[in-house]
């Protein structure tokens, strides 16, 4: 092999700083320095690379003795891939450097891995986007950041599985073609962007087992799913608002994770098939969460209603509309839902008015507290019961004692009603006992006029109509007129006068004297 004169490796390593910065030099540029003429060589010239396959596989193991040199992956120059590779696999290395478009130059290369990468630097895109379909493989391996851009074209699979990823940049998953599967399986995301996966179609779209913080409003927008869209034992902390925008699928799971907010439309699907919601802890759902889910329009026409099944959740909080889900699109299945709060006879009121979307007043309510486990009082959150049972053991007994207190108290206000009516009758029979005399001043004077024109005509007066006892006198001190005045009748028992003793005119003039005493002149 030929040698390097020494003022030529020096400006080698001069262009390797420059090109590769204060990382400092790349495995393939110690080893090409030691080997000479680097522009000929390959990862293949490498002692823990193998190219030997007849399939066109490298395979490259780091050293566990020393990993700590850094592998940079180019298509050009020292230690690049060889052009007629088919699949490229970095094991056990301390770091690989993906420079931007990497691998364009390798059209046959079709799979890429990185397994127990400490850390994976990806500076941009990696294939050419009219390249053949590749497969990206990353295994127990560390992404701090994952450029826009970085997957896009003819991609047949991203797989992140067992890996730590720091960010995710927007739009790198963009305009990808023919896309097979998309998945994060027992990777923990520590953030992402919004619009990181954008306007492409995959078969399949899975988060399993995984982990994200926060996923932010349009973190998945216009993404055609044909087959699956599952959410499997994955932690997330919040969905905002329109967090997956998705259409096609023809199933949807969301199932066994852990979620602590569900923010108002969380999900825009338009599916093809059943929505299977199940297993799953979730401890805030806003006001219609799952409302921006619905059925394609023709796929309602040709086969009706689709299933939403929505069952086995332990909820903290919701609302009246928590669980408000398309019924003209979806046939609803209600399952059981475990609420992670103590039994009251209130609550059970309104979690079974969640469990029916918001609508108050349906039938079937014990079958609708069938479905709902709360905590036992003393249980401090261990052991749940049926709110069936609690409403029959706590909440009926409670209501008939209500309606005991309401029979006590309108029994006292019909006493107290009876108590009134009695002392009301009693004042008026004892009222009869008196007189009035009336005090309209006018009036009197009417009925003078009165018997002063009867007089003159020569008519027969009347005795007066009076309703009292006949035995009864008025006695006015005087004969004096007085307004407003109350007296008492006296009860005389004497003989009656007769003409033997008084003569009648003096009689009748006392009479009219007695009764008119305002005929005085």
């Amino acid at each position: 092999m030929k040698t390097v004169q020494p003022f030529m490796l020096h400006w080698i390593a001069v262009f390797s700083f420059y090109t590769y910065g204060t990382h400092g030099f790349s495995l393939c540029t110690k080893i090409s320095m030691e080997l000479g003429v680097p522009e000929f060589e390959t990862l293949c010239d490498l002692d823990f690379c193998t190219c030997r396959d007849p399939f066109g596989r490298v395979r490259c193991v780091c050293p566990a003795e020393d990993p700590s040199e850094e592998i940079i992956l180019k298509s050009k120059d020292s230690c690049s891939v060889p052009a007629d590779a088919t699949s490229l696999s970095l094991e056990n290395c301390k770091k690989v450097t993906v420079i931007k478009e990497a691998l364009q130059d390798v059209r046959s290369l079709t799979k890429v891995e990185f397994i127990n990468v400490s850390d994976v630097s990806i500076a941009g895109r990696i294939f050419h986007p009219d390249g053949p379909s590749q497969s990206v493989h990353f295994i127990n391996s560390t992404i701090p950041d994952i450029p826009s851009f970085t997957f896009s074209g003819n991609m047949d699979s991203v797989i992140f599985e067992g890996s730590t990823i720091g960010i995710i940049r927007a739009f790198a998953f963009s305009n990808i073609k023919g896309a097979d599967r998309i998945m994060f399986l027992k990777t923990n995301v520590m953030n992402v962007e919004a619009q990181t996966f954008k306007k492409f179609t995959t078969n399949k779209f899975l988060l399993v087992d995984s982990s994200f913080k926060v996923i932010p409003s349009r973190f998945v927008v216009d993404v055609g799913v044909e087959q699956i869209f599952k959410i499997d034992s994955t932690n997330i902390d919040a969905i905002r608002t329109l967090g997956f925008q998705v259409y096609g699928p023809k199933k949807v799971l969301i199932l066994n994770s852990k979620i602590t907010r569900l923010q108002e439309e969380a999900f825009k699907i338009v599916t093809k098939g059943e929505v299977v919601v199940e297993n799953n802890v979730i401890r805030n759902i806003d006001n219609e969460a799952f409302r921006g889910i619905s059925v394609d329009r023709y796929v309602i026409l040709q086969s009706g209603k689709q299933k939403f099944k929505f069952r086995n959740q332990t909820v903290t909080n919701a609302y009246d509309k928590s669980l408000y889900i398309n019924r003209s699109a979806f046939d609803v299945q209600i399952g059981k839902i475990q609420v992670d709060e103590a039994c009251t006879c209130d609550g059970l009121t309104l979690w079974k008015n969640i469990l029916n979307g918001g609508k108050k007043n349906l039938e079937n309510t014990d079958v609708d507290l069938e479905l709902i486990l709360c905590q036992m009082g003393n249980s401090n959150g261990q052991d749940y019961m049926s709110g069936h049972e609690f409403y029959n053991d706590q909440c009926t007994k409670l209501t008939a004692s209500i309606y005991f207190f309401v029979l006590i108290i309108t029994a006292t206000a019909v006493g107290i009603l009876i108590v009134i009516v009695a002392i009301v009758c009693i004042v008026r029979k004892r009222r009869q006992k008196w007189k009035y005399i009336p005090s309209a001043v006018h009036e009197r004077g009417q009925k003078e006029d009165k018997n002063r024109s009867e007089n003159k005509k020569g008519k027969k007066k009347q005795p007066p109509q009076r309703k009292s006892d006949p035995t009864k006198a008025i006695i006015v001190p005087d004969g004096r007129t007085y307004k407003e005045t109350e007296f008492h009748i006296i009860v005389e028992k004497a003989e009656p006068l007769n003409d033997d003793c008084v003569p009648g005119a003096v009689v009748r003039d006392r009479s009219q004297s007695q009764i008119n005493p305002s005929n005085r002149t």
